[in-house]
């Protein structure tokens, strides 16, 4: 009876070796498969990343040689006009649009010095001066990164289109003229009175003589680098 016992037990033991060595297996043929359904998804899901990516990319560049061909024919009819000056925005890492992208400092530093050299050329041979403006585009956010972007172009063609209103929920107009110096090519006239911590385009008022812009320091200022170039008024609404 005991050997009997004996062999049952030895088969029953056989029996759920076998169901657990088949259980086994179809648990690691499901993950198999679950990494494969993983793989095939992951290589899908990185392939339409890739062609958004590319599209972006050359929808990207278009727009930048699009930009290129508007800005050299803004010159030349600038320099038939006899204009001295006209005005570019340089780019922004966040614009006002909040369906654009977030692009990096960097980014937008590189490109717009690539962008602006070339136009440089071409304002030179038209005898126009470009005016990069300084505007609300988290980009070139005190007169010193003004300084070294304005080096690097390395152009007496190229300079600031000095907005005296944009600067002061930061600094002072005046500060960005003693710094540029011979680099402020033409400059925006309009005030803003700060009702908080960050600006806000209402801030600027529809009366000149209403704000915090210091007017008297900066003609000083303008005075002393011998600024002979245009103010404009640039007044809310801008279509005034």
């Amino acid at each position: 009876q005991r050997r009997f016992d004996a062999w049952k037990q030895s088969k029953q033991n056989a029996v759920n070796a076998d169901k657990a060595a088949m259980a086994s297996k179809k648990e690691e043929e499901a993950k198999a498969r679950l990494a494969a359904e993983q793989a095939v998804n992951k290589a899908k899901a990185d392939a339409v990343a890739q062609k958004k990516a590319e599209l972006a990319a050359a929808k990207a560049e278009a727009e930048a040689a699009a930009a290129f061909e508007f800005n050299k024919r803004y010159i030349e009819v600038a320099a038939l006009l006899g204009a001295e000056t006209i005005l570019l925005v340089p780019g922004a890492t966040k614009g006002l649009d909040p369906a654009a992208p977030v692009r990096t400092y960097k980014s937008v530093w590189d490109k717009s010095v690539a962008a602006l050299k070339k136009l440089a050329v071409i304002a030179e041979k038209h005898n126009v001066n470009i005016g990069v403006e300084n505007v609300w585009n988290r980009f070139l956010l005190s007169p010193m990164e003004w300084k070294y972007f304005l080096e690097e172009i390395n152009s007496p063609f190229v300079g600031i289109y000095l907005d005296v209103a944009n600067t002061q929920y930061q600094l002072p107009a005046e500060d960005y003229v003693e710094i540029l110096g011979d680099k402020v090519k033409a400059v925006h006239v309009k005030n803003y009175k700060k009702s908080g911590d960050w600006g806000c385009v209402l801030d600027f008022g529809e009366d000149i003589l209403d704000g915090d812009v210091n007017f008297d320091n900066i003609i000083a200022a303008l005075n002393k680098i011998g600024y002979k170039g245009a103010f404009t008024a640039e007044m809310i609404p801008f279509s005034r």
